[in-house]
């Protein structure tokens, strides 16, 4: 159907996390080019687990404002900084590294408890996005190198929360056809009858210039944080949750990208 989960580059961090359906008990993976990959998984839906509630793009972490995180330091972000209510199972959230001084390795959880690594390369600025745990100890990240991090929070799942289901992943956007995106555009989001909450796998290509993508319900104000963000001439892929009450969704960038959107899940 011409969707994907994740765009790779070569050299760089390339991580992101989706919700699949399994047929059979399993599911399918494909790729356009050969490559290692790893899956891991790390929930499954039940009819009395948590979920979601989408919320304005709130920013829980950026230490461009105080200090660069020093390798092996641990910072948490409270509840009250990411923006959920004690007893919230999970966030989505979109972690920015900002260029590390050593190819290293980077775990975020919740405080206390496994957290979930990944790794990353020197210098160049890497994104990832996750559902990960939290409690109401709050989130906690580590890193093995001196590093510059921003985290970026879409949603809270939660037990009092609608349920967030698979559908056939769809595509909402893609501006590839006609250039770069316009400032200010608006959208379908493409969800169900009914549907409250879209999951969506946003890629953006930045041009000449690097470039963060701003991703709300047109019925709120544009938000402060940004769900993604690419070097000049990189590609990024995110996993964000969005209020889809209206049907409409707007977008706007701090400089010229590309931008592909589908959506993998609504509720």
């Amino acid at each position: 159907d011409g969707t994907s989960v994740l765009n790779v580059q070569p050299g760089r961090l390339n991580v992101t996390m989706t919700l699949a359906a399994l047929h059979s008990g399993a599911f399918c993976l494909t790729s356009s080019v050969a490559m290692d990959l790893r899956v891991y998984v790390v929930g499954y839906e039940t009819d009395s687990g948590a979920g979601v509630q989408p919320m304005v793009t709130r920013r829980a972490l950026d230490t461009r404002l105080s200090s660069k995180m020093s390798a092996g330091e641990t910072r948490s972000m409270s509840p009250s900084k990411l923006g959920t209510p004690l007893g919230s199972k999970a966030v989505t959230a979109t972690v920015t590294l900002l260029a590390p001084e050593a190819d290293g390795a980077f775990a975020i959880g919740p405080c206390g408890g496994t957290p979930w690594i990944v790794n990353y390369t020197k210098g160049i600025s890497q994104v990832f996005s996750a559902i990960v745990r939290t409690n109401d100890a709050g989130v906690c990240i580590t890193s093995t190198q001196a590093v510059h991090v921003v985290v970026d929070i879409t949603a809270t799942w939660r037990t009092s929360a609608g349920a967030l289901g698979v559908v056939n992943a769809t595509r909402v956007l893609d501006s590839r056809p006609g250039g770069v995106m316009p400032s200010g555009t608006t959208i379908a989001a493409g969800t169900p009858a009914g549907a409250t909450s879209g999951q969506y796998t946003v890629t953006m290509l930045a041009m000449g210039t690097p470039s963060s993508l701003f991703l709300w319900n047109c019925a709120d104000g544009k938000p402060v944080a940004a769900v993604t963000h690419a070097p000049a001439w990189s590609r990024t892929t995110a996993t964000v949750t969005v209020d889809v009450h209206g049907g409409q969704l707007c977008l706007a960038t701090t400089a010229p990208a590309q931008v592909v959107i589908d959506l993998v899940a609504a509720g």
